[in-house]
């Protein structure tokens, strides 16, 4: 597993995953509250446009201390409207 220097780790299989089915994200706002960035990220990939899925969205949220580093990383699901 590969660990970033933002301390989130990558796990080997999601690395192929996004090599292979050419992964993209793109970021479609964000907030800044205080000492935490909040993202709305859109990634769609082949497998995606493969199969007629739609984009997937989630969120994150980075926290940073005082220094300015991270120190937290948060990613967030919406659930799906579908039941």
């Amino acid at each position: 597993m590969q660990k970033l220097e933002t301390g989130v780790v990558v796990h080997p299989i999601a690395e192929d995953w996004d090599r292979y089915f050419r992964s993209t994200s793109s970021v479609d706002g964000f907030i800044v509250e205080k000492r935490t960035v909040r993202l709305t990220v859109t990634e769609v990939n082949d497998w995606y446009r493969l199969v007629d899925r739609p984009p997937s969205r989630y969120y994150m949220s980075y926290d940073f201390d005082d220094r300015g580093r991270i120190t937290g990383v948060l990613v967030i699901r919406p659930r799906s409207s579908k039941s």
